[in-house]
């Protein structure tokens, strides 16, 4: 009877260890919102979105909770669900500050479907998972490819602009030559728009996608602006897609460098 109520209290107390071990590996969470507070927590997070021709930028937040992580060096891994299963898609190292339990990375999806984000520390444990759902918004759909009415806009990429008009056309960047470029574009009749939103995008390794993400900017027009320019500067070497969206996101031109 003794040894009996002793193998009671053993599974008793690995059934304890089990539960507190289980409640660590899941207190940790994943959240996707377009915004958070200075305490790390998410505003209206969400597992689904509706990405536009543009893409869509959300913040991957994570979130220690009651399970202390000792390690300020933490990897996010996307991986995309490909004919039934999760392949990998990306990964980014993240470092943790120390004096905080949480970390928002800024992410920008520019394609619909299902994603699975998991944190591993380290030592290759994993700390936290989630899924997320992106939708193509089929009112906007029609506009993917190109809108007919920029058909026939030009993208050139030149050392200066004088004038108002490219001056010395560029088919590579020397960036130690000419470390900030003019991109200029002609739409031959009006913009329609008064803001531009240029985003720039670079193959990864060798790849044959552009799928890493650089960054975008923002640059003010008229409506009846035929042409415009703007200045940018290539940080680093690389084959880079550069496109740029009126105020509807809807795409103007698309066009492709090489920087050496």
């Amino acid at each position: 009877m003794e040894k009996n109520q002793q193998k009671i209290n053993r599974l008793f107390f690995l059934l304890c260890l089990f539960c507190i071990s289980y409640s660590n590996c899941f207190s940790q969470n994943i959240y996707f919102s377009k915004s958070y507070n200075s305490n790390g927590k998410p505003v209206e997070p969400s597992t689904e979105w509706t990405i536009r021709p543009s893409g869509l930028s959300l913040y991957i937040i994570f979130n220690e909770g009651t399970a202390k992580i000792d390690s300020t060096l933490l990897y996010l891994f996307i991986d995309k669900k490909t004919d039934g299963d999760f392949q990998p898609f990306d990964s980014k190292a993240v470092t943790l500050d120390p004096k905080k339990d949480w970390f928002a990375y800024n992410y920008h999806f520019m394609a619909a479907g299902t994603y699975n984000i998991y944190v591993l520390d380290s030592q290759q444990h994993k700390l936290a998972e989630n899924k997320i759902t992106i939708k193509q918004n089929e009112a906007s759909a029609e506009n993917t490819p190109a809108n007919k009415y920029y058909e026939n806009c030009k993208m050139v990429f030149c050392q200066k602009i004088v004038m108002g008009k490219p001056y010395a056309e560029l088919k590579s960047i020397d960036i130690k030559t000419v470390p900030e470029p003019y991109i200029y574009l002609n739409n031959e009749k009006p913009f329609n728009t008064n803001v531009i939103l240029v985003q720039i995008w670079k193959k990864k390794n060798h790849a044959f996608e552009y799928d890493d993400y650089v960054g975008s900017k923002k640059f003010s027009v008229e409506s009846d602006w035929d042409d415009t320019y703007f200045p940018y500067k290539f940080d680093e070497p690389g084959d880079y897609k550069v496109s740029v969206f009126n105020s509807k996101e809807i795409l103007i031109k698309s066009s492709y460098i090489t920087v050496n």
